[in-house]
């Protein structure tokens, strides 16, 4: 009974994505993003939605005019969205990059070894 009470102090207008009114703090010192205009996406999940929602709070924060293009459908639209230029950020796992980008079938073997990553 008491989840209710909790999420409607939170600010977020339904609807309304990145509706926090955030101001500089630690990350937006200065404001070193101001007069930039990014876009940030994510794949269509929860957890990958929630990143991109603080990705771009981050960006806010730091002064950057911000577009919202999280929940695009899979990891390959979300990454296209990158690589074609529509989206300027998004965050990925690891094992997506290692096994559906780089082509990988196997793990890496040694963790503790440098890895190329310079066909991401």
């Amino acid at each position: 009974m008491l989840a209710p009470f909790a999420l409607g102090g939170c600010g977020l207008t339904s609807g309304s994505p990145m509706a926090d009114d955030v101001r500089p703090g630690s990350i937006g010192q200065g404001r070193p993003l101001k007069g930039a205009d990014l876009t940030v996406t994510s794949k269509e999940f929860t957890e990958q939605i929630i990143l991109g929602q603080i990705m771009g709070l981050a960006f806010k924060a730091a002064g950057a005019t911000v577009l919202d293009r999280t929940d695009i459908q899979g990891s390959i639209g979300a990454r296209e969205a990158v690589k074609s230029g529509d989206a300027d950020a998004m965050y990925e796992y690891t094992g997506t990059s290692w096994i559906t980008y780089l082509g990988n079938d196997k793990p890496i073997p040694d963790p503790q070894e440098p890895v190329s990553y310079t066909h991401l």
